[in-house]
Formats: structure tokens, sequence, C-alpha cells
């Protein structure tokens, strides 16, 4: 009989034969990786951080929480930069919100992570990955000429290859309650549920204790790594201070926030009172509160005179003179960021207790919360996600 030849299976490839995987490619498909895990935490706890009738305060710290397991392992290998990517890529706005829905081309991913997509830089499509992309090139948006600090962003061709990935942020995986009704009513009144204030708070955590002494080189981190509107900075004060209150409860928070703070004076080309400098005040006043939980005390902070000295020193070396009027409007703009931690910081039952008494409106809680007091907001609840 005739046999028909058996043949014979192909000879695996050697294992050393396998072209390695660049630097440059490993380190994006470990970003990606980093991005689509913390989207994954991201909708499995939505039930928890969701929920409107958690405090912004308790809530932002559950997040912060969170992100330790995800954005941790690649902040250890690469740095704060692609920490923050991974954060930012996967934070949810909700899902349809852009990030940058509240300033509009001048925070956000089409402003400062990928300028590109905005008309800010020119990309080819052609770059290839290397092995510097974790640490990010030089800044070249439509932004660049507001700020005196060489900024970081992402290459072009990481840039490219996240979004044929990913498409553009937020990366959202479905979440449990995305069409449950009351999560439903309870989004429509404030869109702001998982920003990257967490991924501050969650990098003061990291870094402890190292930034007790002179936070200043962490505050030019987060200044180089820029995309938006202070959130990582707020988060990364009052984390600090919070840390620095429990831990060292006799230091003095006002000489650390001039610490952090001055730089700021320098980092703004348009004028001094600009926004890394009041994004800085703001943050400096929910950091006081952490310190001090206690609201008078941390308005007062805002108003010692050692910052003033220390501040005006920063301005003239950035070649500026420092007037009356921006401490005064540093210092009010740091009382904000005191009341705001304070309405933040409301429970339910405190509210509805109010609700009992006929106090519902917004100067009403304004009222409960501060009223009379130095810096108390007029006319409105002090906080979107308090008057909401």
């Amino acid at each position: 009989r005739t046999c028909s030849a058996r043949r014979r299976p192909p000879h695996p490839r050697p294992e050393s034969a396998v072209p390695p995987m660049g630097p440059g490619e490993a380190f994006a498909t470990e970003l990606e990786h980093c991005i689509r895990e913390t989207a994954a935490v991201v909708s499995r706890t939505a039930p928890q951080w969701a929920d409107r009738c958690e405090t912004p305060s308790n809530k932002t710290a559950f997040q912060a929480r969170h992100l330790q397991g995800t954005v941790g392992p690649l902040y250890n290998r690469y740095g704060f930069g692609a920490a923050l990517w991974c954060a930012f890529y996967a934070s949810a706005m909700p899902h349809g919100w852009p990030y940058d829905y509240m300033a509009p081309g001048q925070f956000g991913y089409s402003a400062f992570m990928c300028p590109e997509t905005s008309g800010g830089r020119a990309c080819t499509g052609r770059e290839q990955l290397d092995k510097h992309e974790s640490e990010g090139v030089p800044y070249h948006g439509a932004q660049k000429g507001t700020y005196n600090v060489e900024m970081a962003s992402p290459s072009c061709a990481l840039c490219s290859r996240l979004r044929s990935r990913l498409g553009p942020p937020p990366f959202v995986v479905k979440n449990p309650v995305e069409s449950d009704a009351r999560y439903v009513r309870m989004r429509k009144q404030w869109v702001n549920q998982w920003d990257v204030h967490a991924f501050g708070e969650w990098f003061a955590s990291a870094v402890w204790p190292a930034q007790r002494d002179d936070p200043a080189p962490f505050i030019a981190t987060v200044a180089k790594y820029r995309i938006t509107n202070g959130e990582s900075l707020h988060g990364f004060l009052w984390g600090s201070l919070g840390l620095l209150g429990e831990t060292f409860p006799a230091d003095d928070p006002v000489d650390w926030v001039a610490k952090a703070c001055d730089s700021s004076f320098r980092y703004d080309a348009a004028r001094v009172s600009a926004e890394s400098n009041w994004e800085c005040a703001h943050g400096a006043g929910h950091g006081f509160t952490s310190f001090y939980r206690d609201a008078m005390k941390s308005v007062h902070a805002c108003q010692r005179g050692e910052l003033e000295a220390r501040f005006r020193v920063s301005a003239e070396k950035g070649g500026r003179r420092l007037t009356g009027n921006d401490m005064n409007l540093w210092r009010q703009i740091c009382g904000s960021g005191v009341w705001h931690t304070a309405f933040n910081s409301l429970t339910v039952p405190t509210l509805h207790e109010l609700a009992t008494r006929g106090k519902s409106s917004d100067q009403d809680v304004s009222t409960f919360v501060c009223g009379g007091r130095l810096g108390c907001p007029v006319g409105e609840g002090g906080s979107d996600e308090a008057g909401s």
C-alpha cells in the first residue's frame, strides 16, 4: 500500500530567537497595562466612590488608597510622569465627559498631555518609541509661553500608541452602577467624580516622609509634569500636611507651605498672581485644614506674615515685585481652600438636620459652616460638591 508521508511538526522557535522588546516598547506596554488595571479598579469600586452620599474628602481618600496597587509599581519603575499619565488616562469624569470640561483648551489631554490633538505641536505619525519614553519630551504645546518652567509631556510616538490602543482619555470600563437610576441622578448634579486629586494624595503617601523637611523638589516635579488645573498639586499638599500633622504635630505647617509654594511665584510667565501661584494658595488652604483639623486655625495660618516675607524674596528672584494686592489675593484664595475643605467634609446626616430646619439653600449651608467668619464665601455653597 501507499502511505502518505507524515509531515513533521515545525520545530518551535528558540526563545532566544524571538526579537527582544525594546525599552520604549516595554514601557508603553507597562503603561497601557497600568491604565487598563486602573480603569478596572475605578469601575469595580464605583458603587463606593460614585455615591454622592459619601463626603468628597472621604471619597478622594478612598480613591487614593486604591491607586497604590496600580500606579505604585509603575512609579517605582519609571517615576512620577509615568504614574501620572496612567492615573490621568484612567480617571472617570465620568463616562462620556472630556477631562478638561472646566477649561477647554487650557488643561487636560489636548492642552498638556498630547498637544498635537489640538494643533499645539507637530507630529508626523512616523515617530518611533525610544528608551527615554518614561521621561517624556519637552512640552511644545500652546501653553508653553505661559510658564517659566521646563515642562514635559509624552512623546508623539507614545501618544499615538496609547490612542491606537485605548482611544483618547478617559479610558473607562463600564461600571456596575452606570445605569442605576439613583447614581444617574447623582451624576447629573456634579460630574467631578474620580479625577487627579486622588493621585496627588496618593503621591504624598508614596514619598512620605521624604517631603517633610523640603517639599520643593516634589513641587517642582508636579509643575514639570503639569496636566490638570492644580488637582495633583492640591492632593499632594493636603496629603502631605495631613501626614505631617499626624506624625510630627510639633512641626510648623506655615514653614512647610512657605517652602512648598514660594517657587509658584516664579513659575508663571504672565504675572505674579497667576495660575501656579493661586493653585498653590488654594492647595495650601486644603493642607492647613488637614494639619490643624480646625478651620479658624487654618484661616489664620493663611494670614501669617512669614509667608509674605518668604514669597517676596522668591518673586524678586524671578524678576518681579510682589505687591500688597498679590498677597491679599493669595490669602483670600488660601482661605477659600480652607472653607472648601470644610464643605467637602459635610456629612449627609448634617445636611439632613439642616433640611429639617428649613435650611437647604447654598447660602444656608454657607451660613452654617462659616457664616460671618473670615473668608467665608458669600452667596454660594462654597463647594460645587457640597452645593450639589
